[in-house]
C-alpha cells in the first residue's frame, strides 16, 4: 500500500473514530444530566435514549468498514509512532466491540439506567428487595458479556480487562494478600476489636455550604484543575466525567454541612480523576487514545491528591490558617494544626467506603471483590448478599453495617452494571504511592512546593510522566516509564507504615 492510500485511509479511520467518540460523549452527557438535573420523571425517556445511542456507537465501533480499515493499516506505521498506537488501540477497542452483541450493549445500557433511580430511592428507604430485582438483570447481563468476551483463566477476568487491561483475578489475589500481611496487624494495633480513639471532633459541626464549596473551588483553582474546561455540581455520589476529550472534563461532589472535610476531599478526588482528563494531549481529542490508560491508573490521581497530596502535614500548613479564617466560628478555632491533621488522617473503621480512611479503604475493596467474584461464579445469589456483606465486614473491619443503606447498597456500582471495576480503586492506592515516590525523586522541590500551596512540579511531573500521553500506551509500560518499575505494593506499604506507625505510636 502506498503512503498516499495510507493516508487516506488513517484520515478516514480518524473519521470513524471521531463520530464513535461524539456518540459515546452524547451518552456521557445524558448520563450527567441524569444524575445532576433530570427531572425524576424523564427515567424512561432517558434509558431509552441511551439504549438508542450506546447501540448505535456500538455498530460503528463494530462495522466492517472500520475493521477493514484497522487491517489495511496494521504493521504500517513506526510502531513507537502515535499513529501505530492509535491503531492498536482502536483494533483493541474494535474486537472486544466486536464480540458482543447490539442487543446486549444496549439492553445493559437500558437496564443501568433504569437501575439507578430504583438504587438511588431503595438506598434511601433501606430496601435491597426493591433493588434486587435489577441487580439480578444486571448480573445476568454482565456474566452474558464475559463469555461473549472470552477468558483463558476465570470469567471475572473477562470483566476486569474492560478497566484494567490485562488483569487477573489471580493475580489480584495476590496483591490483597500482600497488602492484608501489612494492613491488617496495623490495624489490629491501633484498632483492637474494630475500635479506635475519636479523633473526629474538629471536623464537626455547623459549616455551611456554600462556605465550603468556595473554599474547596479555591484549592482545587491552586491544583490546577481548569475551570474554562469543565464545571462542578452537587450529586449523591461523587463522580467526575469526561465529554470526548481534555476540553470538557466534570465533576460532582457531596456536600455534608456537618463535617468540615467530606467535600473537599471529595472535591480534591474528583479533580485528580479531572486533572488527568485535562492534562491530556488535545490532539488526542475524539479518539481513542484521548481518557486515561486504565481505571487503576486513574484511580491513582484521585487517590494521590486526595490523600498524598491533601491529607498531609504540608498541605495544610499553609490550608489549615486558611480553612479556619473560613469557618471563625467552628470548632476549628481552638483546634491546632497537629490535632486537625490528626484528625484527617483518623483511623476508624467504618462501614461506608468512601468515608474509610486510607488505612482500612482497601479492605472494603477486598471485600466487594470477593463477593463480585462469588456473584459471578454462581456461588452466591443477590437475595444472599446482604448477610454475606456484614459476615466479611465484620471478618475485616470489626464493624457491621446498621441496614443494608450503609451495606450493599452504599455504591452506586452495581447499579450501572460496573462488575470488575472496584479492584481498580485498590490498583489506584498502591499506584498512588509509586507514582507520587517518583515524582519526588525527580523533583525534591515537591514538598517544600506543597507548603506554600503550590503544585507546579507535580502538576508538571504528572503531567509529563502520565497524563499527556493519554491511552498511547499500555498500563504497564506506562507504569515503567513513569517510575522505572513494574506496579508493586513497597511503597504504598511504606508509606502506610510510615505515617500511620508515626500517627499512632506508643
Amino acid at each position: 500500500m502506498s503512503d498516499k492510500d495510507n493516508h487516506k485511509d488513517l484520515r478516514r479511520l480518524r473519521e470513524l473514530l471521531a463520530e464513535i467518540s461524539d456518540l459515546n460523549a452524547a451518552a456521557a452527557l445524558m448520563h450527567w444530566d441524569q444524575q445532576t438535573y433530570m427531572p425524576e420523571g424523564g427515567v424512561g425517556l432517558r434509558s431509552e435514549q441511551l439504549a438508542t445511542v450506546s447501540r448505535l456507537a456500538h455498530e460503528r465501533l463494530v462495522s466492517p468498514e472500520l475493521g477493514e480499515l484497522l487491517e489495511q493499516l496494521d504493521g504500517t506505521f513506526d510502531p513507537s509512532s502515535e499513529e501505530a498506537a492509535l491503531v492498536r488501540v482502536a483494533r483493541r477497542d474494535h474486537e472486544r466491540a466486536a464480540k458482543l452483541p447490539s442487543r446486549l450493549v444496549a439492553e445493559t445500557a437500558r437496564a443501568a439506567s433504569e437501575a439507578e433511580p430504583v438504587w438511588v430511592s431503595a438506598r434511601a428507604d433501606s430496601d435491597w428487595e426493591a433493588f434486587a430485582p435489577h441487580l439480578e438483570r444486571l448480573l445476568e447481563l454482565r456474566r452474558e458479556a464475559a463469555e461473549h468476551l472470552g477468558y483463558e483463566e476465570h470469567p471475572y477476568d473477562a470483566l476486569l480487562d474492560l478497566y484494567e487491561p490485562g488483569a487477573r483475578k489471580s493475580r489480584l489475589e495476590g496483591l490483597f494478600d500482600e497488602l492484608k500481611a501489612d494492613i491488617l496487624p496495623l490495624l489490629h494495633r491501633i484498632a483492637p476489636d474494630g475500635v479506635a480513639e475519636d479523633r473526629s471532633a474538629p471536623l464537626v459541626g455547623d459549616y455551611d455550604e456554600r462556605v465550603q464549596e468556595e473554599f474547596g473551588r479555591a484549592v482545587l483553582t491552586d491544583l490546577g484543575y481548569d475551570w474554562s474546561r469543565g464545571r462542578q455540581d452537587r450529586v449523591v455520589h461523587a463522580f467526575c466525567i469526561d465529554l470526548g476529550g481534555p476540553q470538557d472534563v466534570r465533576i460532582t461532589t457531596r456536600f455534608d454541612p456537618r463535617r468540615v472535610d467530606t467535600a473537599l476531599f471529595t472535591s480534591m478526588h474528583e479533580a485528580g480523576h479531572a486533572m488527568y482528563e485535562q492534562g491530556v494531549s488535545p490532539d488526542y481529542a475524539r479518539s481513542p487514545l484521548a481518557g486515561g490508560v486504565s481505571m487503576g491508573v486513574h484511580e491513582s490521581q484521585s487517590r494521590l491528591w486526595e490523600n498524598l497530596v491533601g491529607r498531609s502535614r504540608a498541605f495544610w500548613e499553609h490550608y489549615y490558617p486558611k480553612l479556619q479564617e473560613a469557618f471563625p466560628d467552628s470548632p476549628l478555632g481552638k483546634t491546632d494544626l497537629e490535632t486537625f491533621y490528626r484528625a484527617v488522617n483518623e483511623v476508624r473503621p467504618s462501614t461506608i467506603r468512601i468515608d474509610a480512611d486510607e488505612l482500612t479503604y482497601n479492605l472494603h475493596v477486598l471485600l466487594r471483590f470477593e463477593l463480585e467474584v462469588a456473584m459471578i461464579e454462581g456461588r452466591l445469589a443477590v437475595s444472599e448478599i446482604p448477610e454475606a456483606w456484614e459476615a466479611k465486614m465484620e471478618e475485616y473491619l470489626g464493624v457491621r453495617p446498621k441496614d443494608v443503606g450503609e451495606g450493599p447498597l452504599q455504591d452506586i456500582h452495581w447499579a450501572d452494571g460496573l462488575f470488575g471495576y472496584f479492584p481498580s480503586y485498590t490498583v489506584g492506592n498502591v499506584l498512588s504511592a509509586q507514582f507520587f515516590e517518583a515524582a519526588v525523586g525527580a523533583r525534591p522541590e515537591i514538598p517544600d512546593e506543597i507548603r506554600e500551596g503550590r503544585f507546579g512540579a507535580l502538576q508538571g511531573w504528572l503531567t509529563e510522566n502520565v497524563y499527556r500521553h493519554g491511552r498511547r500506551y499500555e498500563p504497564e509500560e506506562l507504569v515503567e516509564r513513569a517510575t522505572g518499575r513494574p506496579l508493586e505494593a513497597a511503597p504504598y506499604l511504606r508509606y502506610l507504615r510510615e505515617k500511620f506507625g508515626a500517627l499512632y505510636a506508643g
